[in-house]
């Protein structure tokens, strides 16, 4: 039996996207599809690791085409661009 599913709506950098964008087209599945499965895996890692630091220090980045945004980590808020 499936459980209920609530929306979450986030914003994410380009570059993020586009490599979402780039799975699903390749896997044939939509990129909302690519991006549960991803949030469903990592939420498992952060639960095991314990913290989101823990985590980024235990996990290899080599040969990610996208980096992590050090500031995301860290809490620190994004810059709003002034108009």
């Amino acid at each position: 039996m499936d459980e209920k599913r609530v929306a979450l709506n986030m914003k994410v950098r380009p570059a993020i996207r586009q490599a979402v964008d780039a799975f699903a087209k390749r896997e044939k599945r939509s990129a909302n599809n690519v991006a549960e499965i991803l949030l469903e895996w990592a939420v498992g890692q952060l639960e095991r690791s314990g913290s989101t630091l823990a985590l980024m220090q235990s996990g290899d980045q080599a040969g990610s085409s996208v980096a992590i945004d050090r500031a995301v980590l860290e809490g620190a808020k994004p810059k709003r661009k002034r108009r």
